[in-house]
């Protein structure tokens, strides 16, 4: 069995590759700048659905497709649908998803339709503090900015 560190870089070495698969990477955007703003915006609206316990909403950053990947702990999961069927049966009342904190989001904006994202982040309550980290690669698709690939790595709980 796999460990989480192998995992990771695996999972890395996957999202690089995956990234610089793709012909147009090695041109940068016209305007780098834009396209910041454009993922800010995306993952902005999808923590204010976090905080307001909608995880649909929250899933909305995520592109809707059987062939999003996510990452997380020691298992992979393959499409939307199942990202957030796991998501939700894995915390039914919403007991984690306390107000969420960005630490560190940086974006690196590959070109007009490629980026990637690093993203410290923690939930906390009175009782309860998680942190983690997620690397995220990002494609412009028609309905927008949407994550395709996902890891996604908890420090505690």
């Amino acid at each position: 069995m796999l460990s989480i560190k192998s995992i990771s870089i695996l999972a890395l070495i996957s999202l690089v590759l995956f990234a610089c698969d793709n012909s147009e990477v090695a041109n940068k955007p016209a305007d780098e700048k834009a396209v910041k703003e454009s993922i800010q915006n995306v993952y902005d609206q999808a923590i204010l659905a976090w905080n307001n316990r909608d995880m649909a909403g929250y899933m909305g950053m995520y592109w809707q497709s059987e062939q999003f990947r996510t990452i997380s702990g020691d298992a992979a999961y393959y499409g939307w649908q199942k990202a957030l069927d796991m998501s939700v049966a894995s915390d039914p009342d919403g007991v984690y998803m306390d107000p969420s904190y960005t630490d560190d989001f940086q974006i690196e904006v590959f070109n007009d339709s490629t980026a990637y994202t690093l993203t410290l982040w923690r939930t906390q309550n009175d009782s309860l503090k998680t942190t983690g980290a997620s690397t995220d690669l990002w494609k412009l698709k028609p309905e927008g900015w949407r994550i395709v690939h996902s890891h996604i790595s908890y420090a505690g709980r």
